[in-house]
């Protein structure tokens, strides 16, 4: 496996107090091209480890992920997959995915088709097969907002309810319900905001559709920054740690109220 390479750079690593890493670059060329080879998914700061992701790339895309869970305490990885997932695409936006989990003979299909427009829609057929039998299906529906900008929106939840949905520089930034007691006003109405979100200052990192399937949804692929605060009623709040390779490479990132961590690792030309 090559590791994180640089093009004409020669880079020092350092380390201060066991605890904060960084590097410095003798110029600013950007990292050349580098695309994920593998994740490591564990829990208190790296201390339980529980499953390896290998991921395939045909140059344009990410095609296949495939988990390989933890052996017995102590030891490493299973060699062979637990599950895989692999996506086709069409026009660079996702077609299908496909879950399959081996042990238990099972897999289900993602079909995706989209009504494109200022919001586009998107729509979900999920087929669920065992031992070769389709056992159930059903269909998803769901609003894409790949340009927001500093807009309002109105959207539904599962159970067909109005959601607002506000946007500042790109950023979703709160989530609310249509409420007479509201103290929000938006779209000629009046909301009860039930959750805000924080971003930092760096471009969003996980664009690519291959994070949404790990770690967030689909709409958090078009944000412009990364997400790092969920806060919602009564004070509870859910935090995001993101670390970096460069600006345009996720080394690392933390949900900090599980301590579930993926750790990343590329190939590079």
């Amino acid at each position: 496996m090559n590791s994180l390479a640089y093009k004409k750079r020669t880079c020092v690593w350092y380390i201060i107090t066991g605890l904060l890493f960084f590097f410095s670059c003798s110029d600013k060329e950007e990292l050349s091209n580098c695309v994920i080879s593998e994740a490591i998914l564990s829990y208190d700061n790296h201390n339980e480890l529980v499953g390896r992701y290998e991921f395939d790339h045909d140059g344009s895309h990410y095609t296949e992920m495939r988990y390989y869970h933890k052996k017995n305490e102590g030891e490493g990885f299973r060699s062979d997959p637990e599950s895989s997932t692999k996506f086709s695409y069409n026009n660079d936006r996702i077609s299908q995915i496909i879950e399959v989990y081996y042990a238990a003979n099972f897999y289900r299909t993602f079909d995706y088709t989209y009504d494109l427009g200022e919001i586009t829609r998107v729509t979900v057929h999920e087929s669920t097969f065992r031992d070769g039998q389709q056992t159930d299906e059903r269909t998803l529906e769901f609003d894409l907002f790949e340009n927001p900008g500093n807009n309002s929106y109105i959207t539904k939840n599962g159970l067909g309810e109005d959601i607002l949905v506000v946007f500042e520089d790109g950023n979703l930034v709160r989530l609310g319900t249509e409420s007479s007691t509201g103290n929000y006003q938006a779209l000629d109405k009046s909301w009860l905001i039930f959750v805000e979100y924080e971003y930092d200052n760096n471009p969003n990192v996980l664009q690519d559709v291959i994070f949404q399937d790990i770690i967030g949804p689909l709409n958090w692929g078009y944000l412009k920054n990364n997400m790092i605060s969920e806060k919602y009623p009564a004070g509870y709040e859910i935090n995001h740690t993101f670390k970096f390779f460069s600006k345009v490479l996720i080394k690392e990132h933390v949900l900090e109220s599980t301590g579930r961590t993926f750790t990343f690792e590329y190939n590079c030309d």
